[in-house]
């Protein structure tokens, strides 16, 4: 583009460098961030538990009813021990919610199913919004102080 063709022109001075460069500096350094977005993601697991998988899982079997405490029976929530192992963990860069709870890969994985269907709390029903949700706590973050 000619030197007389410029429509606008943009330079920042010493303070919006500044500025920016505290953004970098926050955002290369969000674990405090992330972690908000890891505990987010705990409580959105915990929601799946809480609606069984917002009515997406299928329910239990006549015979499994039986069995434990009739229609009262909750999905995976008998002894509560896998609900209550999920936790959060955040890097600069990473949030995540797991379970170290070793027979919840029968319940979640994407293995061909022939008696236990697929009840997977970890499966968040609208991704869309827990991106979303990240995105304003991580930006919220990095524009404080």
């Amino acid at each position: 583009m000619a030197e007389g063709d410029r429509i606008v022109e943009l330079k920042l001075d010493k303070s919006s460098a500044r500025l920016l460069h505290g953004l970098r500096a926050r955002a290369e350094h969000a674990q405090p961030a992330m972690a908000i977005v890891a505990e987010m993601l705990v409580t959105r697991v915990d929601d799946e538990w809480d609606s069984a998988g917002h009515g997406r899982w299928k329910d239990l079997a006549a015979s499994t009813k039986r069995k434990r405490r009739g229609n009262s029976a909750q999905i995976l929530k008998d002894t509560g021990r896998a609900a209550a192992s999920v936790h959060g963990e955040a890097t600069s860069d990473t949030a995540e919610a797991y379970t170290d709870v070793a027979y919840m890969v029968f319940h979640a994985s994407d293995a061909a199913r022939t008696v236990i269907p697929y009840r997977n709390p970890f499966d968040l029903a609208d991704p869309e919004d827990v991106a979303e949700e990240a995105a304003r706590i991580i930006l919220d973050w990095i524009s404080s102080k």
